[in-house]
């Protein structure tokens, strides 16, 4: 039960704002929890990295507070100047959350600098995900980062078993500050729909990317009888319909722009199955809690992904390859 009257200010992730979180589709659900505990008399407020275009979404956001980087400063100084640049309301604020790791060492110095207690929360080990996609120096700079922040958080807060296992493994004396709260499902969106004629045998809602290991995918895809709907913009788009032209597909692939989360389900359900084919990073975790509702899903095979694959009783794991995708 939220407690009334309390002021809680959220840290985004570093260089993220409401803007990126509406044109990834994101918004309506990064925001609801929050709107409930506005509905609750839990008076909030959003430090986000955008400019002062992000007061546009104040009508969206009823109650509130949106505090951007309305001095157009370079990021890494707006970061470092945080706690001083919105002191009147820190200092007024009960509560300093963080959204995820990246930049969570910024509302660690703010908590340290009004003496307000932390609540580190992440949704996802974000040195895993650094050293998988970075390396090891940067795994190793994204863990100094993580220890810090959870050493000093006045209450840990993460989405899985094996996350908080970690974390305990790697900052003992915080073990009893780790709370775990999984991602949600909302049930009224993802939802079966029994009345839809599936067109598609598979569907893959994401970013084209090359972590995604989307050649992989397709590769699987090109000789099989099978119908592929894929959702989503990326960088990777143009280097996958050359490795892919048409006729290789057979016109058995259909490319989709990014949607938002609310109306991917409907596009979505009843389709034969969800693939998640990335190898890394958290992502596939909230797709296999919230999509088999919707869908069956399949996974590539990866500590996560199997993690999830065991809790989800439609979705299955598959090797991260062009055979293993194919016998699934």
């Amino acid at each position: 039960m939220a407690t009334p009257n309390l002021h809680l200010t959220l840290f985004f992730s570093a260089g993220l704002s409401l803007d990126y979180w509406q044109r990834r589709g994101m918004f309506s659900r990064e925001v609801a929890l929050y709107r409930r505990l506005t509905e609750r008399g839990v008076h909030v407020r959003f430090i986000t990295y955008g400019n002062a275009s992000e007061y546009a979404y104040a009508a969206q956001v009823p109650g509130i507070t949106i505090l951007p980087n309305r001095w157009n400063l370079r990021r890494r100084l707006y970061a470092a100047l945080l706690p001083l640049l919105y002191a009147p309301w820190l200092q007024r604020t009960d509560v300093i959350k963080t959204n995820q790791m990246p930049g969570a060492d910024g509302a660690l110095r703010a908590a340290r600098r009004w003496r307000k207690p932390l609540v580190a929360r992440s949704g996802y080990l974000w040195s895993l995900h650094m050293g998988q996609d970075y390396g090891p120096a940067a795994e190793r700079r994204a863990r100094r980062i993580e220890q810090r922040v959870f050493g000093a958080a006045d209450r840990i807060v993460l989405t899985t078993t094996q996350m908080a296992d970690t974390v305990r493994e790697r900052v003992p004396h915080a073990a009893d500050r780790i709370t775990i709260i999984p991602n949600y499902v909302d049930t009224d969106t993802f939802a079966p729909d029994a009345t839809i004629q599936p067109d598609a045998d598979l569907v893959f809602v994401g970013r084209l990317t090359s972590q995604k290991n989307l050649p992989a995918l397709l590769a699987a895809v090109a000789p099989l009888d099978v119908r592929l709907l894929m959702i989503g913009d990326g960088d990777q788009r143009e280097a996958l319909q050359q490795q892919f032209p048409p006729a290789t597909l057979r016109g058995r692939v259909e490319c989709s722009a990014a949607c938002p989360t609310t109306t991917c389900p409907a596009i979505c359900n009843g389709r034969g199955c969800l693939c998640c084919p990335r190898t890394t990073k958290a992502t596939p975790r909230r797709c296999l809690k919230q999509w088999p509702a919707v869908c069956p899903s399949s996974a590539a095979m990866c500590p996560v992904s199997a993690n999830c694959c065991t809790t989800a009783k439609q979705a299955t794991c598959a090797p991260p390859h062009r055979t293993g995708y194919a016998q699934r």
